[in-house]
This record gives C-alpha cells, sequence and structure tokens, in this order.
C-alpha cells in the first residue's frame, strides 16, 4: 500500500472528530484520581499498576467526619477538570507481528488523543453552559461528552488488555471457573467473542463483561463507543474493531485481525480486573 493511500486511510476514519495535528500537545499533563465511573452503561475500573489513573472519582468520605480541635480542617481535595492521555507500558513494536508499530502509534498518539481532547472539550462547555445558564447545546455537548469519554476509556483499557506475545499469562482459576460456568469453556467464548467483533456493524467494539447484580459474565457488542451497552457491567477484556485499529496491516479483513489479537491477550490483567469486579456490591 502507498504511503499516501495510507494517510488517506488514517485520515479518513471518522473516529477522528475535531482531531487536530497537535493534538498531543494540547492533551493536558494533569492526572486524574482512582475510581470507579459508569458511562454508557458500563462501569470503569481504575487500572491496576497505572502510574497515571484515568479518571476522576468522587471524593471519598472521611471515616471520622467531626475533626479533633487540635487538627486543623482539611481541604477537600479539586476535582480534576481534565481527562489524561496514559502512557502505554510498551514499546510501540512490541505487539509485532500481530499489530505493527505504524498502528500502534497512529493509534494511541492521535486517535486516542482525540477522543481526550474531545472529552476534555465537552466538559469545559458543559462546565460553560452552567455559568452562563444557556443549555441549548446541552443535548449536543452531552452526546460529545459519552462518545468521547467512553472511546476514552475504551481505549485505555484495551493498551492494558494486551501484552507482547508469551507474556500474557493465563486466566487465573477463577476466571476461568466463570468461563466456563458462562460459556461452557474458553474455547467456546473466545468464539463467540470473535463472532461478536467480526459482525459489529460500522465501527465498535466486543467487550466481556461482569455484572454485579447477577454475578455473571457476558458478551456484548458495542457500536461506536458508547451505544448497546447494559448498564451497570464492567468490562473486562475489550477489543476495538474500528478500521483505525487494523487497516493498515489487514485492509479489510477484520476477522484476521480479531484472530491474531487473541494472540496478546493479556490474561493477568483480565484476571485482576475480574477479582476487583468481584468485590464490588451492586445497588438492588
Amino acid at each position: 500500500m502507498a504511503e499516501r493511500d495510507r494517510k488517506d486511510i488514517v485520515m479518513s476514519d471518522k473516529a477522528d472528530h475535531d482531531l487536530g495535528r497537535d493534538v498531543m500537545g494540547e492533551v493536558s499533563r494533569r492526572a486524574a484520581l482512582h475510581g470507579v465511573i459508569a458511562l454508557g452503561g458500563l462501569w470503569f475500573l481504575p487500572m491496576a499498576g497505572c502510574e497515571r489513573p484515568l479518571v476522576a472519582s468522587v471524593p471519598q468520605p472521611d471515616p471520622n467526619p467531626h475533626p479533633s480541635s487540635s487538627s486543623p480542617m482539611e481541604k477537600e481535595p479539586a476535582m480534576p477538570t481534565e481527562y489524561t492521555l496514559p502512557p502505554l507500558s510498551y514499546a510501540y513494536d512490541a505487539l509485532e507481528p500481530h499489530i505493527d508499530a505504524q498502528t500502534l502509534r497512529l493509534h494511541h498518539d492521535m486517535h486516542h488523543a482525540g477522543y481526550v481532547k474531545g472529552a476534555n472539550a465537552a466538559l469545559a462547555n458543559l462546565e460553560q453552559a452552567r455559568k452562563s445558564g444557556d443549555y441549548n447545546l446541552v443535548d449536543l455537548y452531552s452526546k460529545k461528552l459519552a462518545f468521547h469519554l467512553s472511546g476514552h476509556l475504551l481505549h485505555s483499557l484495551f493498551w492494558e488488555n494486551m501484552a507482547p506475545v508469551g507474556k500474557g499469562g493465563e486466566p487465573s482459576k477463577p476466571l476461568d471457573a466463570a468461563i466456563r460456568a458462562a460459556f461452557g469453556s474458553l474455547e467456546a467464548m473466545k468464539a463467540q467473542m470473535s463472532a461478536v467483533a467480526v459482525s459489529v456493524e460500522g465501527s465498535g467494539w466486543a467487550v466481556l463483561g461482569y455484572h454485579p447484580i447477577d454475578q455473571q459474565l457476558s458478551l456484548l457488542q458495542c457500536e461506536n463507543h458508547e451505544k448497546k451497552a447494559v448498564w451497570g457491567t464492567i468490562p473486562l477484556l475489550v477489543v476495538d474493531v474500528w478500521e483505525h485499529a487494523y487497516y493498515l496491516k489487514y485492509q479489510n479483513k477484520r476477522a484476521d485481525f480479531v484472530a491474531a489479537w487473541w494472540n496478546l491477550v493479556h490474561w493477568n490483567d483480565v484476571s485482576a480486573r475480574y477479582a476487583k469486579a468481584k468485590t464490588l456490591t451492586a445497588l438492588r
């Protein structure tokens, strides 16, 4: 494929909403706090071992809300107003040959950064609407926030769900047992998740999630980043099937990309997410 064609494919992907050339320089460097965020029907957990937490959390209540007279009253921490682009934990070429370095660099540095920029812009617009009392465009800003922030969170999870070949480990015994209970076997789950991913109409994701209400695993097909999700589901393993995730190497052969992606799954990360999700108690 000619270099010019490659550039056309990258920039034509509809993921590039409001994406600028200097987007990396415009992404805020302020780190957010740990926590769980509900968005588009999915509950996102903080990333295990992540140096830059992804999302803001609601400040936890003080177990001793009445400070003694000898200690000064502490100020509540300020809520962060911007999201940041998390760094990759591996080199751009670390996922070769299944994901090439050029795709990974563009995907992370341009596409993911674009979602961060879009989420921050939507937050700024909503804040301005609150200050001015003008809510005429609140529907537009809310839709943009759902789209871009969901894209940011899913991509952040996607990077940590992968590891170089041979370094991803195997499903933990509790996770393996849960997979067998829900799908019959690990291979059956992989076959179903692959089918879910390949059959996405247009752009989207396949998501292996855990729902704390019924305490079961399930597979979801997500259109774009925020559509067709189920409220309360905690994503454990996700695969991106937007064209920008694979087109430079696989062209229109999405099924080949999904099959290759299984070689990169970081089962140690997925197992840790499952263990943490199991500790949550859903509201009934």
